[in-house]
């Protein structure tokens, strides 16, 4: 065999080593939604002096559902994560969520200490390259919260699996990350410019305020905003100061979603009305005829009950219906 065979043969021999102690290396407490699920994506993984778990993704395409599912019940329920503690670097051309929705050209780190999230800061491309930024800030009290925002909101909602019926818009999302003395963490929801399929709307909201007929074209139904504050406790989401509008009605929501029972109750109208009484109409502050109603029973089987104009009296105006 001649010397350059041998040394071919050697390099083979090296590289196939390498490569597999690399593959070998991946450390044994790495959490299973941080492992790719095919070759389209590397992970490496590496321990500082400290101990730390320190994990790296590169490549194409990395398959993020279980990541996010994870991240979702975390925040959503607001209790540590059991599991080795990680800092988290992904790189991707392409990070796949839910409904199909994939984000571009991401840029994530995330940091767990203790079971909770340390640190967070999200950049990428969502649906037709909308910009999608977000971040763990610190608000006023030293209040921790993660905070999202997309040009689009309904990539952004599909992608998390929150909602899937949302088109277009500008979202922001913010959400304590942990509970005060009293239990509860606040959030906030904001939607400009969106549109939902119509079907998606009560037939009894279409019934009491016809919804205008959407363009040619389009299946979608437009609302200029959607405002939303509420508070997690365990078990409980309570819902304050909610408004929605479009081109032909506003309504407002409050209260309690306690396990899978609904207890919500708000004010409908059409616009005209609002119009005409003024910016603190849309605000429920007064509303001479506004329509009250009641949202009951469960979110898969709400029981929706709206006062007609002919069922409401002076007295009873302004009282839960």
């Amino acid at each position: 065999m001649s010397t350059s065979a041998r040394i071919a043969i050697l390099s083979l021999i090296i590289l196939i080593t390498a490569t597999g102690a690399r593959a070998a290396a991946i450390d044994p407490d790495t959490p299973e939604d941080l492992r790719p699920i095919d070759n389209r994506a590397t992970l490496e993984t590496e321990r500082d002096p400290d101990g730390r778990l320190t994990v790296l993704i590169h490549g194409q395409q990395f398959d993020g559902r279980r990541l996010i599912a994870s991240l979702m019940r975390e925040w959503w329920r607001g209790e540590p994560v059991a599991g080795t503690d990680f800092d988290l670097h992904m790189e991707v051309a392409g990070l796949d969520g839910f409904n199909g929705e994939t984000l571009h050209g991401v840029d994530l780190v995330l940091a767990r200490r203790g079971g909770r999230v340390s640190r967070f800061t999200l950049s990428a491309d969502a649906g037709q390259n909308a910009p999608l930024r977000g971040a763990l800030r610190t608000a006023n009290g030293g209040r921790r919260l993660i905070h999202l925002e997309s040009e689009d909101a309904g990539a952004l909602l599909r992608f998390t699996d929150i909602f899937a019926h949302v088109a277009g818009g500008r979202a922001e999302i913010a959400l304590d990350l942990l509970p005060d003395a009293a239990a509860k963490r606040a959030g906030l929801l904001t939607l400009r410019d969106f549109a939902i399929l119509p079907e998606r709307l009560s037939k009894q909201i279409r019934d009491v305020v016809e919804p205008p007929t959407p363009p040619p074209g389009t299946a979608f139904l437009h609302f200029s905003r959607l405002h939303a504050r509420y508070a997690l406790l365990p078990g409980k989401i309570i819902i304050s100061e909610a408004t929605l509008t479009n081109p032909s009605f506003g309504a407002s929501l409050d209260g309690l979603i306690e396990g899978d029972n609904l207890n919500l109750r708000g004010y409908l109208l059409p616009l005209v009305l609002m119009q005409i009484q003024g910016p603190a109409c849309a605000e429920r502050k007064s509303c001479l005829a506004a329509l009250p109603y009641r949202l009951q029973g469960t979110p898969q089987a709400p029981l929706l009950q709206i006062m007609s104009y002919m069922d409401m009296s002076h007295r009873h105006m302004f009282d839960a219906p």
